[in-house]
């Protein structure tokens, strides 16, 4: 990544600077330009070691680096004169930039190194795009203010995720739950509904009782509490038991284990071994769990999505275009449970 951005930046410099020849702009335009091309990279350098799970950057996000280079271009012209050149050749950017949209996802694919990372580098150049066209077309006369809405509300979208996420909890609570996990009195396991019977006691435990799942404890908080931890109990365990016949069956074996509160992501490899997952799977029907962990399972072997990883998840687990979908349908209100978010009784 970092050999990109710095080709990415001289690229730029270079052409806005031999740009100057032949458009009426003034001397800080190819500063401007490598200026907002360097702030699209620092922000993609502090999310690509999180959300990109391969050890090179791949062709899909050069790409999209190309394309974040001719935005900043077009970006560049902010402030300058206006003046036809310089829309002519805002518009021929910016029609660059559409052509080249839909080459980086293809590449990714064709490559198998498709990551939110990517999806995500991709979505915020477009809107980059879009707000400096927005700002463009207002300069230049010809749309009023008004214009400017259509650029901003991204970036109000991200604000509010960064500012108010207590917004997301409070809209989780009133959100009617298709999967009917606020349902009073009921716990979940393997995608199935269990009776709660809360006990008031002085310390906090849960466990099976006649037929139903017990939370002992002095208070609503304890017992919610008490049915989280019964909730990564239960899961390491599921977990555990699905991992053992999925790797022995492919030959491999995991150097550790974890589960833990992941809010964005079901599962993950590291390159030492070490498999990750929610301890919310444990909500999901058991061909769900076993999905995810045979996508895990199978990074063991293949650390990457060429044909080849999904070949060998095919073999391990059936379904799973279907068992995608049910994640893409209902993955939200799993991320989004939490039993002291639910009434228990």
């Amino acid at each position: 990544m970092a050999l990109g951005s710095v080709l990415g930046l001289i690229g730029v410099a270079l052409f806005a600077t031999a740009a100057r020849t032949v458009l009426p702009v003034g001397e800080w335009y190819a500063v401007k330009s490598a200026a907002i091309l360097a702030l699209v990279m620092i922000v993609a350098a502090f999310r690509v070691s999180a959300h990109h799970p391969f050890d090179r950057f791949g062709t899909a996000n050069l790409m999209t680096t190309v394309r974040a280079a001719l935005v900043a271009l077009a970006g560049g012209l902010i402030g300058e004169p206006a003046a036809a050149p310089v829309a002519a050749f805002a518009v021929g950017v910016t029609a660059i930039v559409v052509v080249l949209d839909g080459t980086d996802g293809w590449l990714a694919r064709r490559g198998g190194i498709s990551s939110a990372f990517g999806a995500r580098f991709d979505m915020e150049v477009d809107a980059l795009l879009i707000m400096a066209l927005a700002i463009l077309v207002w300069l230049h006369g010809k749309a009023a203010g008004w214009v400017l809405l259509s650029g901003l509300l991204r970036y109000a979208f991200v604000a509010a995720g960064w500012l108010a996420p207590w917004l997301e909890r409070a809209l989780a609570r009133q959100q009617p739950e298709a999967l009917g996990l606020a349902r009073p009195g009921f716990a979940w396991h393997g995608g199935e509904a269990i009776e709660l019977r809360i006990v008031e006691a002085r310390r906090t435990s849960a466990g099976w009782n006649a037929g139903a799942l017990e939370l002992r404890a002095p208070d609503r908080v304890g017992a919610a509490s008490a049915l989280e931890r019964w909730y990564r109990s239960s899961a390491r365990d599921a977990i555990a038991a699905s991992i053992e016949r999925q790797a022995e069956a492919i030959g491999v074996e995991p150097k550790a284990l974890a589960v833990r509160d992941q809010r964005t992501r079901w599962g993950s490899c590291s390159s030492r071994g070490t498999l990750s997952f929610s301890w919310r799977l444990i909500l999901a029907p058991p061909a769900i769990l076993d999905y995810v962990v045979a996508h895990e399972v199978a990074h063991l072997r293949e650390l990457n999505h060429r044909p080849r990883f999904w070949r060998l998840v095919d073999t391990l687990v059936p379904d799973v275009d279907k068992s995608m979908r049910w994640l893409s349908e209902n993955g939200t209100l799993l991320h989004r449970y939490a039993p002291r978010n639910r009434p228990l009784g």
